[in-house]
């Protein structure tokens, strides 16, 4: 029996209560054939059906917000007593099994103190010392994993005399999406910007890499310590027309990665991912988790360990449904109830090779780095690109700074070898960004 027909077997009957800051991401769980509630902080679960139950925070609220900044532990006590009624209600006719994007002490507790829910997941405090970046580091170093080089600071430690490089990126203990990160050109801006470490934080200084080429993939940890890895992506990082962050997370393209990586490269990163996993075994995590690389050279480097959910698992999940094998979110599942792989799996390789093209590109609520005539010099304005679709447009007139206004997802490459957008994307998203804006009576 397959890992998804297991699944399903044994979600007879079960209601499963995905939650998430973005409500289309549960499309995947459709898949498995339960019953499903989607819990999200914008757009609705109503989205991908009228059959799928929704409880939308955006709805309610009124308000669309930057998921980066707000999450469910900032809720009011009003806005926590409406979630926990709601799922105290789903919870009176049947078992609900909460499925979270990233775990929330919200979520956690909840599901300890109503009766007749569980969670599929890894409580808040256990998965939140994975978010710690510079100890993450340090234990993966000591297992040989290759990361970025990264100086550690406090406030009132000097600057080293041995920094390496000619620009600077900067980076906080914490941080998502792209906040926290800085680039330093000049010795004195990196100066300027450790003096606002705090001394309970660290901030980390490392050689900007101009050249290297950022990657990411989902992988999925088992109660017996196997680890499934899942497709690879290229991310889409700071494009001006998407974001004001330099270093702002705006989307994949699957596709594109297996044009430019080499079965070397993946046999590296199945090698990483695997160690990885077997690595947050030992503290007891469970389920999915992430990883950004860069690739540097012949090297691949880690540079970020997401123990989560994370914004290309859904695509991921649709290219691994797509030739026959279960996917991180049925992986997942499996693995918080105990239900143990039995079939034989592919290498990182054979998916690269055998799923199809897939793309996401992010927007966000925000002014554009430079002048749309800077960031598109002579392209036609009507783009012969293959069209895809466009999901989780706003629902409300009240939106938060860099708050997501849409989402495009693509069947073809959105990116060159390099990893820059294509110019005749970079038009499309541009103008549907300009058309989202005057919807909503908003101006750049």
């Amino acid at each position: 029996m397959t890992t998804t027909e297991a699944l399903k077997k044994r979600l007879q009957n079960v209601q499963i209560a995905w939650v998430s800051s973005k409500a289309t991401d549960a499309a995947p769980l459709r898949h498995v054939g339960a019953d499903l509630e989607v819990v999200s902080l914008i757009g609705s679960g109503k989205d991908l059906g009228p059959e799928v139950g929704a409880f939308s925070f955006e709805e309610r609220a009124g308000r669309r917000v930057d998921y980066d900044r707000f999450g469910w532990d900032q809720l009011s006590t009003e806005e926590s007593a409406a979630i926990v009624a709601h799922v105290s209600e789903l919870a009176r006719a049947r078992q609900v099994l909460i499925v979270p994007f990233a775990a929330s002490q919200f979520f956690s507790n909840l599901s300890l103190s109503v009766e007749n829910v569980h969670i599929a997941g890894n409580f808040f405090h256990l998965e939140r010392a994975f978010n710690y970046k510079p100890w993450v580091e340090y234990e993966l170093r000591k297992i040989g994993v290759p990361v970025v080089e990264w100086d550690n600071y406090t406030s009132g430690i000097e600057l080293s005399n041995e920094i390496r490089g000619h620009s600077w990126l900067t980076r906080r203990s914490e941080s998502s999406g792209g906040l926290g990160m800085l680039h330093s050109r000049s010795i004195s801006e990196l100066e300027k910007t450790l003096v606002y470490g705090a001394a309970t934080d660290i901030l980390s200084v490392a050689e900007f890499l101009d050249d290297a080429l950022p990657l990411n993939i989902t992988a999925c940890v088992f109660p017996t310590g196997e680890v499934t890895v899942h497709p690879i992506s290229i991310q889409i990082i700071g494009p001006a027309v998407c974001t004001n962050r330099e270093f702002g997370y705006c989307g994949n393209d699957f596709g594109m990665a297996s044009t430019v990586l080499s079965a070397e490269d993946l046999d590296e990163v199945e090698r990483i991912t695997i160690s990885v996993g077997a690595w947050l075994h030992k503290f007891n995590y469970l389920g999915a988790f992430g990883i950004d690389f860069l690739k540097v050279g012949n090297a691949m480097l880690v540079s970020e360990l997401n123990a989560r959910f994370q914004a290309s698992s859904h695509l991921g999940a649709r290219l691994m449904q797509d030739i026959g094998h279960s996917d991180a979110y049925t992986d997942h599942i499996a693995a918080h109830l105990s239900i143990i792989p039995d079939e034989v799996r592919p290498s990182l390789r054979e998916i690269t090779t055998t799923t199809g093209q897939l793309a996401q590109i992010f927007c966000y609520f925000a002014p554009p780095n430079k002048s749309a005539d800077d960031a598109l010099p002579g392209v036609d304005p009507a783009p012969q690109v293959e069209l895809g679709y466009t999901e989780l447009l706003p629902k409300s007139e009240k939106i938060d700074d860099h708050a997501l206004l849409f989402r495009m997802v693509s069947e073809s490459v959105v990116l060159d070898a390099t990893g820059k957008l294509i110019k005749d994307w970079e038009v499309r998203v541009g103008l549907q960004k300009e058309k989202v804006l005057r919807g909503l009576g908003a101006s750049q």
